[in-house]
């Protein structure tokens, strides 16, 4: 099914019969192995006008089952209360789930709701623990937005040399935001320190290479 749905594999690209085998695998339920079935179906209906309630209840089936994916899209996809009525408390349990599981994404976005106090009081504490969190586990947005906390000073001690080493990790992870912040601070430095000829000469090429895209 995802082979058809990207048409990759040596496959033609067929999003029709990509959905009738995700729903043929979710079919097997409760076989643990059906919940990326669910999962995949569920993707595909709640962008489909009229299918959207029976997407929400596979995401919800499959969160419930273990199948932390489910619980991230299930989130994402109801900021506006599309589905769930509007409960950002809600919204950050199936993240801090999803996050449990494993899912970089989820540990991002958990994060960012406890720095902003969506969905509970602001706690930059815990916030920054899922930054962490995030990012050791391959999301590059979490280290951005741990090595920004570390040279703003929100709720970590200022540390110029892990900041700069976290935003780049941003950058090369594939995060725009990490690369600008990244050649913000090579090219101005952060209250007059760390600049450098070469410093400058790299943040204005990424400025550039972000322009560019």
């Amino acid at each position: 099914g995802l082979l058809h749905a990207d048409g990759r594999g040596g496959l033609a690209q067929d999003p029709e019969r990509a959905r009738d085998l995700a729903r043929q695998s979710c079919d097997a339920f409760p076989d643990p192995f059906a919940l990326a079935g669910c999962n995949n179906l569920a993707v595909v209906l709640t962008a489909q006008p009229g299918a959207e309630a029976e997407g929400f209840a596979l995401f919800e089936r499959a969160c419930e089952a273990g199948f932390w994916l489910s619980c991230t899209n299930l989130a994402e996809r109801n900021r506006d209360g599309a589905y769930l009525p509007p409960d950002p408390a809600r919204l950050l349990a199936l993240l801090e789930q999803g996050c449990e599981a494993g899912d970089s994404h989820a540990c991002g976005q958990a994060g960012f709701a406890h720095e902003m106090g969506d969905g509970g009081a602001e706690d930059l504490d815990a916030a920054n623990a899922l930054y962490l969190r995030g990012c050791e586990a391959g999301g590059a947005w979490s280290c951005y937005a741990l090595g920004y906390n570390y040279l703003h000073e929100l709720g970590l001690e200022r540390d110029i040399d892990r900041g700069m080493t976290l935003l780049r990790r941003g950058c090369e992870g594939g995060d725009d935001h990490g690369c600008n912040e990244l050649a913000l601070r090579l090219v101005h430095g952060l209250d007059g320190e760390g600049v450098t000829e070469p410093g400058q000469a790299e943040g204005i090429a990424l400025f550039e290479r972000l322009c560019e895209a």
